[in-house]
């Protein structure tokens, strides 16, 4: 899915002291000594710098787990933000289809996101091949970390791993000149995981390389897997799925099971909530949430979160996880927390509009309503419901 994202590059360096914001206009060289003459790397377009001291020739920068730099005062940084649209040194990318703003992507499957930028630091988790990176700040050394948002987070990876974005025609063409089972893996992952930041289309293209690749190999598994999510990309309903699930949910085929009750359409009742769930461990009324109407808050509680009407104190699933009786109906099938992806994939195709491999979720959508399910360790975890806004 190829996908069109506005960055917001006013990411900020952690405070060690309050004082105003500086903001960078255009990108600035950074050095490691004060007499400004070993460049350390640069503050790009867009950042912001909150923890500095200030002298009559340099800003002394604060980053975290790194040393200090130093940045030789000038009009552009100053504590406003007014682009001057100067262009970013190379080999930094300012704007492309996918992404606009200070940007390169990652060129290896499966790279770390560590906790800190240490080799050593906790892996946070993994981000996939042609992922795009939004910068704030590069190094000069490739051999230094770059600091990234994973999933919320801040995270950090190797500058060395980031660069253009890959081209699939060409891993495609080294995957096919390989003959080492170690090799055809290298390049079947990078692929598939190009694909996943690619379209449909090359999404197709590319699972079914990683089949004939898992086949080979004899990875049964894997490549029982993996036909189950080409089909379910060639079956991504292209025009009035959303329709079609609306009519398996006006049907009570389509939603939230509680102790063998579908969720009714205005939302279950609080006696029979607090009978069958328990009761509500806190509640939020202020929160910036388009799901939340007027005369709604969210209710917190032990496996699910609901939204309540404070007048008729009707409760509607926003999150459920799958435990005890918790269930998901999908035209006529019960989904709990045995199902496993296979199972989703099968039960859901035709209905499923995207994969997310990262955060191992799924979503399928009703008219103006998202679905997302989530899944860990090959069993669905969570499912969670968003209105359109």
């Amino acid at each position: 899915m190829k996908r069109y994202i506005l960055a917001s590059l006013l990411m900020t360096v952690n405070y060690i002291m309050a004082q105003e914001k500086l903001y960078v206009n255009a990108p600035s060289i950074a050095f490691k000594d004060t007499e400004l003459t070993v460049e350390a790397g640069v503050f790009l377009d867009g950042s912001t710098i909150a923890s500095y001291e200030e002298t009559d020739k340099y800003y002394k920068i604060y980053r975290d787990y790194v040393p200090p730099v130093y940045v030789e005062k000038s009009n552009n940084i100053q504590l406003t933000y007014n682009s001057k649209r100067i262009p970013s040194p190379a080999p930094i990318i300012d704007k492309d289809e996918y992404l606009n703003g200070p940007h390169l992507y990652t060129v290896v499957a499966g790279l770390k996101v560590r906790e800190y930028p240490q080799q050593t630091a906790k892996v946070l988790g993994t981000v996939l091949n042609g992922t795009p990176i939004v910068l704030s700040y590069f190094p000069k050394d490739e051999n230094e970390y770059v600091e990234i948002n994973y999933l919320g987070e801040k995270g950090f990876i190797p500058a060395s791993f980031i660069g253009n974005r890959p081209n699939l025609d060409q891993l495609i063409s080294q995957y096919n000149a390989v003959n080492t089972t170690d090799e055809q893996k290298k390049y079947a992952e990078r692929i598939l995981e190009l694909a996943w930041n690619s379209s449909t289309k090359d999404i197709i293209k590319a699972l079914e390389i990683f089949i004939e690749y898992a086949e080979t190999n004899e990875l049964t598994s894997l490549a029982n897997q993996s036909k189950l999510l080409l089909e379910m990309h060639k079956a991504i309903p292209k025009k009035g799925g959303t329709k079609i699930v609306e009519k398996l949910y006006k049907n009570k085929d389509f939603g939230f099971v509680i102790q063998g009750a579908i969720e009714p359409q205005e939302g279950f009742d609080k006696e029979f909530v607090q009978a069958t769930i328990g009761y509500s461990l806190d509640s939020f009324d202020d929160l910036e949430d388009c799901t939340l109407g007027d005369y709604e808050s969210l209710s917190n509680f032990n496996s699910a979160l609901f939204i309540v009407n404070d007048f008729n104190e009707k409760h509607k699933v926003r999150e459920l996880s799958m435990i005890n009786a918790n269930q998901f109906k999908i035209n006529h099938s019960l989904l709990n927390e045995n199902t496993s992806e296979g199972d989703f994939l099968q039960i859901g195709k035709g209905l499923i509009t995207s994969y997310n491999p990262v955060e191992q979720t799924y979503l399928i959508e009703r008219i103006g309503m998202s679905y997302k399910f989530q899944f860990k360790n090959n069993k669905l975890f969570k499912v969670e419901s968003f209105i359109s806004c």
